[in-house]
């Protein structure tokens, strides 16, 4: 494994991609991975933020957003149609999510920039 430095909003948004596959496939590595993920988030920023942060309603927002974009690919994957704009929509409410966490628990702005 390497380490990345990250926007504390992009690690959480990883931790909700892997909570979204637990709640979608049942998956034990994932719930692995995510308490691993948690657990060194948590030494990073602090027990009592990354709980602050885990329970809020920006992250529960930020796990629709990714359960949203999970459920649209998975459309895509069994041939269903599924409109660019809407898969893009569906990107930018993530995005949109993330600055959210990004800016009320860190008091920054995120690095990463969307065309």
């Amino acid at each position: 494994m390497i380490s990345l430095q990250v926007d504390e909003a992009y690690a959480f948004d990883y931790l909700a991609i892997l909570h979204t596959k637990i709640l979608k496939l049942n998956s034990a590595k994932s719930s692995e991975l995510f308490n691993q993920v948690y657990n060194s988030i948590e030494k990073q920023i602090g027990a009592e933020t990354a709980k602050d942060i885990i329970n809020s309603n920006e992250y529960k927002n930020l796990l629709k957003a990714n359960i949203d974009v999970f459920d649209a690919v998975e459309k895509a994957r069994k041939e269903e149609p599924i409109d660019g704009r809407i898969m893009d929509n569906l990107n930018q409410k993530r995005f949109e999510a993330k600055k959210v966490i990004q800016a009320k628990f860190f008091s920054s702005d995120l690095q990463e920039i969307k065309s």
